[in-house]
């Protein structure tokens, strides 16, 4: 078997071998061997078809489509064992150049691991955003807390005010006809919350308990194309008035929804874990920050393949995130006007990044020899075992290849960034 490389780019090859007639004849038999089981003809038990039977009644060409997939894998084994340095993504394509009882020509064109050219990864210098939380801060955190803990009172006796919450039912027209999504009933809305077309609330203001009224407004053009921009009416009527009413912030308020006495400890608490939570944001965008540079300076190219991969991963993070909230993604590319083909196009510059950073981030564990240990690995299993009341080896068993090799790679990312910490400057921004 002889064959020839030639690189068509930083990500791709051409591969092509040829098979002489001896090696190919003997790739034909052991087609006709590994398949014999199968073959009936009258006259043989099921198995014991002598070959030459089937070439004369089929031709020697019925066994070549087993005969080439035996090939292909044993040269192509062969050829990646010699070539060190070809790391192929995914599966060759194929090409077959001649193919007859007297040999085999084959192209294979492969999508390989690019070589990575490493700049500076080391002794860099990066800034660590100034960290404080301010008194500002803690208040409103304070006020979210006060909010969550409002009371809803029922008022009789005023109209619509800002700020109260409402129940309606609503029934809405464009040109006179009604659209779907346009009406329901014991609808529950907060006056000010901006949660409706822009100038519904508003109108809603000064209506009393129990009164009807058409509202005019105009969709945004951001709207469903359908809607964009045209004109609406709405009849609306009010069910129910109801005034947020607020606890006091005192030593009271504290008690009641924490565990400390008085309002001050509270929010000491708050100024803590506001602390906490800043300095660890500031940690992960110093880390960033740190990692792009070293992404920065090296030189690798993105594979189509292992983008294209990134994207669908991608696609399926915002779907997912969509259907969390209850939506599809298939409405909000209708809201926004937007195709698949056109999200994956917007989408790419930051696949391709990422891409990138994972190629360069490998070439350094590579290269350092950061391996994730036996007993280290060992420990983290018993550390998760723990976590959920199970022995390791219930863990172990409950958990399949697909979370044992996340752990692994959880690890071996920490362990990348402990190193890239321990041998680079993260200065504290003054």
């Amino acid at each position: 078997m002889e064959y020839s490389i030639q690189n068509l780019s930083k990500t791709k090859l051409e591969i092509a071998f040829s098979v002489e007639k001896d090696l190919w004849e003997q790739d034909i038999n052991a087609a006709y061997i590994k398949n014999k089981h199968r073959y009936i003809i009258e006259g043989f038990r099921k198995g014991k078809v002598p070959r030459s039977m089937l070439e004369r009644r089929y031709g020697i060409e019925f066994f070549f489509e087993d005969a080439l997939d035996i090939a292909l894998q044993k040269y192509y084994g062969e050829i990646l064992d010699k070539e060190k340095s070809i790391q192929p993504i995914g599966q060759p394509e194929v090409d077959i150049q001649d193919i007859s009882e007297d040999g085999l020509k084959v192209v294979l064109t492969i999508e390989v691991i690019p070589e990575v050219v490493l700049g500076a990864y080391k002794d860099l210098e990066v800034e660590r955003e100034k960290v404080e939380v301010t008194d500002e801060q803690v208040n409103a955190e304070v006020q979210r807390a006060q909010e969550a803990a409002c009371r809803w009172i029922d008022i009789d006796n005023r109209p619509v005010q800002d700020g109260d919450r409402v129940n309606l039912d609503y029934s809405g027209s464009v040109e006179g006809q009604k659209f779907e999504g346009g009406t329901a009933q014991g609808q529950s809305l907060t006056i000010g919350s901006k949660t409706f077309i822009p100038g519904f609330e508003e109108q809603l203001i000064g209506m009393s308990k129990g009164e009807t009224k058409d509202i005019n407004v105009t969709f945004p053009k951001e709207y469903h194309a359908h809607l964009a921009e045209k004109e609406a009416v709405f009849n609306v009527k009010i069910n129910e008035i109801q005034l947020k009413e607020l606890p006091e912030l005192d030593d009271e308020f504290a008690k009641d929804i924490s565990d400390f006495d008085t309002l001050e400890e509270y929010k000491a608490d708050i100024f803590k874990k506001l602390l906490e939570y800043t300095n660890e944001r500031a940690n992960m965008k110093a880390e960033d920050k740190l990692l792009e540079a070293v992404v920065a300076d090296a030189k690798a190219e993105a594979p189509e393949s292992l983008v294209e991969a990134e994207l669908d991963n991608k696609l399926k993070e915002i779907e997912y995130h969509f259907a969390y909230q209850g939506l599809k993604l298939e409405d909000y590319l209708k809201y926004t006007g937007q195709t698949i083909e056109q999200l994956r196009k917007d989408s790419r510059p930051d696949a391709e990044k990422s891409v990138k950073t994972r190629l360069v981030i490998e070439k350094i564990i590579e290269i350092e020899d950061l391996q994730i240990k036996v007993e280290e690995f060992e420990a983290k299993i018993e550390e998760l075992a723990k976590a959920q009341d199970k022995t390791v080896e219930e863990y172990k068993k409950s958990a399949d290849r697909n979370e044992l090799t996340r752990v692994m790679n959880r690890m071996l990312s920490e362990k990348f960034f402990a190193y890239l910490k321990e041998n680079n400057k993260i200065i504290n921004k003054e």
